[in-house]
C-alpha cells in the first residue's frame, strides 16, 4: 500500500500523514502503538514492512498473520478464564471481554484485584477525572499502586516481624531452661557419683580427703560454701570434680551421660541457642 492509501484508509489527520518525511515519527507514534494493540489483544498479529526506492520510503506492506496465543481464546482455555473471579469483576467494570481476558491470562489474580480496589477507592473518592474503567486500565498495564494497600501490608509485614521475633524469643528461652536443666542433671549425677565413692571410705579416709579438698580451694567463700553443701557444692562443682578426677575417678562425657539418661546433651542445646541469636541478630 502507498502512502496515499494508508492516509485514506486510516483517515489521519494530513498533518500526521503528510510526507515521505514524517513516517518515522508516525511509525513510532501511529503505527506502532496500533500494532501493538491488535497483536496484544485480538486473534491476529500484524507485522509491517516498508517498500523503499533509494533512502525514501514509498509503501508500506502490512502482513497479517494468526496469534497463536490468542487463537485458544473461544476454546478450551475460554470456560476456564470466563469462570474466573477476576474476569467477572473486570467486566462488572465495564472491561471489554477481549481485554479483560487478556488480562487474567497476563496478570495474576491478587495483581488485579488489588487495582480493582484502587479504582474503587478513587471512585469513591471523587479522584478519577476520567472514566473508571479508563482508570483500571492505566492501573492494571501501568502499575498503579494503592497507598493503603501498601500501608497495610507494610503494617502486616511489620506485625509479621514481631510475631516471628516472639516465637524466637520463646524458643530461645525454652532452649535457655532445658540446657540449665541438663546442665543441673549432669551435675547432679557426677555429684552423686563423687558422694557414693565418698561414703565408701572410712572415717579417717574422709577426714583426710576433706582437709585436703578444703586446704586446695584457697577462698574462704568456696570454703564456707563446701562445709555446708558437701561434694554437691555447685560453687565448687569445677574443683570438686578435678579433685576426684585426680584420684583416679572417671566421668562420662555430658554426651555419654545424655545417651544413657536419654536427655539432650547441654552442648547440643548451647549450640542451638547460639544458632538462634544469630538469626535473631
Amino acid at each position: 500500500m502507498g502512502l496515499t492509501g494508508i492516509r485514506v484508509v486510516e483517515r489521519v489527520k494530513t498533518e500526521s500523514f503528510q510526507s515521505q518525511a514524517n513516517l518515522p515519527g508516525d511509525n513510532r507514534n501511529v503505527i506502532q502503538p496500533a500494532m501493538k494493540e491488535v497483536n496484544k489483544l485480538s486473534n491476529i498479529h500484524i507485522e509491517m514492512e516498508t517498500r523503499m526506492k533509494g533512502r525514501s520510503v514509498t509503501g508500506i506492506r502490512f502482513i497479517v498473520k494468526p496469534n497463536a496465543q490468542l487463537s485458544l481464546v473461544g476454546m478450551d482455555t475460554e470456560d476456564e478464564i470466563s469462570n474466573r473471579h477476576t474476569y467477572k469483576a473486570l467486566l462488572a467494570e465495564g472491561i471489554s471481554k477481549t481485554l479483560a481476558r487478556a488480562w487474567v491470562i497476563e496478570y495474576d489474580e491478587e495483581y488485579i484485584f488489588e487495582k480493582l480496589d484502587l479504582a474503587s477507592s478513587q471512585s469513591a473518592t471523587g479522584k478519577i477525572k476520567s472514566s473508571k474503567a479508563g482508570f483500571l486500565k492505566s492501573a492494571i498495564e501501568q502499575d498503579y499502586h494503592n497507598e493503603g494497600v501498601a500501608k497495610k501490608k507494610s503494617i502486616e509485614a511489620a506485625h509479621a516481624v514481631k510475631v516471628e521475633r516472639e516465637k524466637q524469643e520463646r524458643q530461645l528461652e525454652a532452649l535457655s531452661k532445658s540446657h540449665k536443666e541438663a546442665q543441673a542433671a549432669y551435675r547432679r549425677f557426677c555429684a552423686g557419683t563423687i558422694q557414693g565413692a565418698f561414703d565408701a571410705l572410712s572415717s579417717r579416709e574422709k577426714e583426710s580427703v576433706t582437709s585436703e579438698f578444703q586446704s586446695g580451694l584457697g577462698s574462704r567463700i568456696y570454703v564456707d560454701a563446701f562445709k555446708k553443701n558437701g561434694w554437691k557444692d555447685i560453687l565448687s562443682a569445677p574443683d570438686i570434680r578435678a579433685f576426684w578426677e585426680t584420684r583416679g575417678m572417671v566421668f562420662p562425657s555430658p554426651a555419654e551421660w545424655a545417651q544413657e539418661s536419654e536427655m539432650v546433651e547441654p552442648d547440643i542445646l548451647r549450640a542451638q541457642m547460639d544458632a538462634l541469636k544469630l538469626q535473631m541478630s
